[in-house]
C-alpha cells in the first residue's frame, strides 16, 4: 500500500509540473467515458447506442477554459442506467454517474433524471439541460479542485460557474430531483470549514513544485505554511492529504533543512 501511494504522489507531482509549467493552448478535458446500458431493457439500448461517443465529444473537444493555467486536465467519468421511460413526448432515464480525476478527487451521485430523445445530442448552452447540467456541474467542481492548487482560492470561479448550473436547475421543476443535494455539497466546498484544506493543496503543491525545481527559499515558505494549517484542517480531508503527500512532504522538508518542522507532521496523521 506504501508503494502504491508513492507511485499515486509522483503521478500527482507530475501533473503539477505540467499544470505550472505549462501554457500555450486553451484548456481541454481529457475523460476517459464508460456508459452502462446493461438494466436497460433490450428495445431501449438501441436509443443510447451514440451516446458514449457524443458525451466524449461534448466533454473532450470544449474548451472549458482559458487562462493563465493552460492545461489538460484528465479525469474518468461513468454514467450506468438504471431505468428507462417513454412518453409520447420524450424518453426519459434515470441513471448513477461517477466522476474522478484518478488522483485525489472522487464524486458519486445516484440521484439523476433526464430526458433525452433518440437523435438528440448533448450541446453546450446557457440554457438548463437535465443532462448536460449534470456533466457542466461535476467538471466545475473538478475544474475548482485542481486550480485551488495553483493559486489561493484559484478554484472559486469555476465554484461560481457550478452554483450558476445549480441555480439554474431550481427552474426546472421536472428534473430538479437531486440537485437540493449537489446544492448543499457545493456550499459544504466552498464554506469556511473546508478553506483551511483549499489553502493547505494550493501551498502544498506549489512548495513541493519549487522543491523539485529547486528554488529553495519559495520551497521553503510555501512547504512551511502548509505545515501551519494543517490544524485546521477537517479530519477527513487531511487524511485524503496524508494518504497521497505523506511521504513526499517529510522528505521534502528534511532535505530543506527543516527537521523540527517534518517532526510535527506525525502528530496530524491519523491512520
Amino acid at each position: 500500500m506504501r508503494k502504491k501511494y508513492i507511485i499515486i504522489c509522483l503521478l500527482s507531482l507530475i501533473s503539477a509540473v505540467i499544470i505550472l509549467a505549462t501554457n500555450c493552448a486553451a484548456q481541454k478535458i481529457i475523460c476517459e467515458i464508460r456508459i452502462n446500458l446493461d438494466k436497460l431493457p433490450s428495445e431501449s439500448q438501441p436509443k443510447l447506442r451514440r451516446l458514449s461517443d457524443e458525451v466524449d465529444n461534448y466533454i473532450n473537444n470544449y474548451e472549458w477554459t482559458e487562462d493563465e493555467f493552460q492545461y489538460d486536465m484528465t479525469c474518468e467519468m461513468e454514467i450506468a442506467f438504471s431505468k428507462a421511460m417513454s412518453t409520447s413526448y420524450e424518453d426519459r432515464y434515470e441513471a448513477s454517474f461517477v466522476i474522478s480525476n484518478g488522483v485525489d478527487l472522487h464524486y458519486a451521485d445516484k440521484r439523476w433524471v433526464f430526458a433525452l430523445n433518440e437523435g438528440e445530442s448533448p450541446t453546450h448552452s446557457s440554457v438548463f439541460h437535465p443532462m448536460t447540467a449534470m456533466l457542466d456541474f461535476y467538471i466545475y467542481l473538478i475544474l475548482a479542485h485542481d486550480y485551488d492548487k495553483l493559486k489561493k482560492f484559484g478554484g472559486d470561479q469555476y465554484y461560481d460557474q457550478a452554483l450558476a448550473v445549480s441555480e439554474s436547475a431550481k427552474f426546472a421543476t421536472q428534473y430538479y430531483f437531486g440537485w437540493d443535494r449537489r446544492e448543499e455539497l457545493l456550499k459544504q466546498l466552498v464554506s469556511p470549514s473546508s478553506k483551511p484544506y483549499r489553502e493547505l493543496i494550493w501551498h502544498y503543491y506549489t512548495g513541493y513544485y519549487f522543491y523539485e525545481s529547486g528554488e529553495t527559499d519559495a520551497a521553503k515558505e510555501h512547504l512551511l505554511a502548509a505545515v501551519n494549517i494543517l490544524p485546521r484542517v477537517n479530519e477527513d480531508k487531511l487524511k485524503r492529504f496524508y494518504d497521497l503527500n505523506y511521504i513526499n512532504f517529510t522528505e521534502a522538508l528534511e532535505k530543506l533543512g527543516e527537521k523540527e518542522a517534518a517532526a510535527k507532521l506525525p502528530q496530524y496523521k491519523n491512520e
